[in-house]
C-alpha cells in the first residue's frame, strides 16, 4: 500500500499514524509524499484526527510544496512506468504476430509438401500396377518405392500435425495477451476463424482447466452457423422440433457416444430454463447432472456411458437409439 492509498473508510495510510499517534511514522509518511490535505469519508483530515500535540504540529507546519513536488514527480514516474508497459506490450504483441506468421507459412509448407508425398505416393501405385501387368521383373522395385513413399507421407504427416500445434498454441497466445490488453468482459475472446482452436481442439486445454461448459457470445451469428456445419449435436433451442425429449435424447446420447460437442443454440432470446426442463423431461435430474459435468464423472458399462442404468433409455414403446440419427 502506498502513501496516497486510501482503505476502509477513505482513510491514508497518514490518517492511521495520525490517529494513533505515531510520530515517526508520520514524519516518514511525509517524507514519502503522503498528502496530509486528503480527507476521509468522514470528512477528517489527518491534522484533524491526530491523538499527539506533536502529531498535529508536524502536519501543521509541513511544507506542502515538498508534498506538490513529490506528486509530481510521482505522477512523472507513473507516466513513465506506464509508456515503457504500453511500449513492452506492443513489442509483445508485434514479436507475437510475427510468429503466428512465420509459424502459418511453416504450416502452409508443411501441408505442400505432404500434399506432393501423397501425391508421390499414389504415383508410386500406380507404376507398381503397371509393373504387375506389363513387366513382372520390376515389382520388388516398385514395391520398395512404394514403402519408401509411405513412409515419407508419415514423417510429413507428423511434421504437418507439428506445425499446426504450434500455430494454434501462438495463436492462442496472441489472443489472450491481446484480451490481457484490452480489459474487456471475462471471458475469451476469439476470430470465428479460431472457434476450431478454441472450442473443437481446446488448445491450451482452457476448457477442461475451467470446468464450466463454454457459452458462445457472438451478435452476428456467425458461430451459430460455423458450428451447425460442424460434426457437432446441434440443437436450435427456439425450434419447437428441435426441443422434443426425444431430439434431445439423442443428441444428447450422440455427444456421449461418439464425443461429438453437444450444441444448443440460444439465439437472442433468454431460452436456457426451457432446454433445462425438456432436458428434465428427458430424464429427472438430467439438467443438474449435465451442467455439472456429473453425467460425464460417471462409468460403467452402460452404452451411453454413464454407471449403472442408462438414464439416456428411451421411454416406453419407444425405438432404441440408432447412431445415424445422432449424427
Amino acid at each position: 500500500m502506498g502513501p496516497l492509498a486510501q482503505g476502509a473508510f477513505g482513510r491514508t495510510p497518514l490518517y492511521r499514524a495520525a490517529f494513533g499517534g505515531h510520530l515517526e511514522a508520520v514524519e516518514l509518511l511525509l517524507k514519502l509524499g503522503a498528502d496530509p490535505r486528503v480527507y476521509a469519508d468522514d470528512g477528517s483530515t489527518p491534522e484533524q484526527v491526530a491523538s499527539l500535540d506533536a502529531v498535529a504540529s508536524v502536519l501543521q507546519t509541513w511544507d506542502l510544496g515538498l508534498t506538490e513536488a513529490m506528486l509530481q514527480n510521482m505522477e512523472a514516474e507513473r507516466q513513465r512506468r506506464a509508456q515503457e508497459d504500453e511500449r513492452h506490450k506492443q513489442a509483445e504483441a508485434k514479436r507475437l504476430n510475427l510468429k503466428v506468421q512465420q509459424l502459418a507459412k511453416e504450416q502452409q509448407r508443411c501441408h505442400k509438401e505432404l500434399q506432393q508425398a501423397y501425391c508421390e505416393l499414389n504415383r508410386r501405385i500406380t507404376e507398381r500396377e503397371e509393373c504387375e501387368r506389363q513387366c513382372m521383373g520390376r515389382t520388388e522395385l516398385t514395391l520398395q518405392a512404394i514403402k519408401d513413399s509411405e513412409a515419407q507421407v508419415d514423417r510429413l504427416r507428423q511434421e504437418a500435425q507439428k506445425a499446426e500445434e504450434m500455430l494454434a498454441m501462438a495463436r492462442l497466445e496472441l489472443r489472450e495477451q491481446t484480451q490481457e490488453e484490452e480489459e474487456e468482459a471475462p471471458g475469451l475472446q476469439c476470430q470465428v476463424t479460431d472457434l476450431h482452436d478454441v472450442l473443437m481442439k481446446d488448445v491450451g486445454d482452457r476448457i477442461r482447466a475451467d470446468g464450466r461448459w463454454p457459452l458462445v457470445i457472438d451478435p452476428s451469428g456467425q458461430a451459430a452457423t460455423f458450428l451447425r456445419y460442424q460434426d457437432t449435436n446441434y440443437v436450435d433451442a427456439v425450434n419447437p422440433e428441435h426441443l422434443r425429449p426425444e431430439r434431445i435424447r439423442l443428441a444428447l446420447l450422440g455427444a456421449l457416444r461418439y464425443g461429438k460437442p453437444l450444441v444448443f443454440d440460444l439465439r437472442e432470446v433468454d431460452l436456457f430454463p426451457a432446454v433445462q426442463q425438456q432436458l428434465e423431461a428427458v430424464q429427472p435430474g438430467l439438467a443438474p447432472a449435465l451442467l455439472s459435468r456429473e453425467l460425464l464423472a460417471q462409468s460403467g458399462s452402460s452404452p451411453c456411458g454413464v454407471g449403472g442404468s442408462c438414464p439416456l433409455q428411451p421411454p416406453p414403446n419407444q425405438p432404441p437409439a440408432v447412431s445415424t440419427d445422432c449424427h
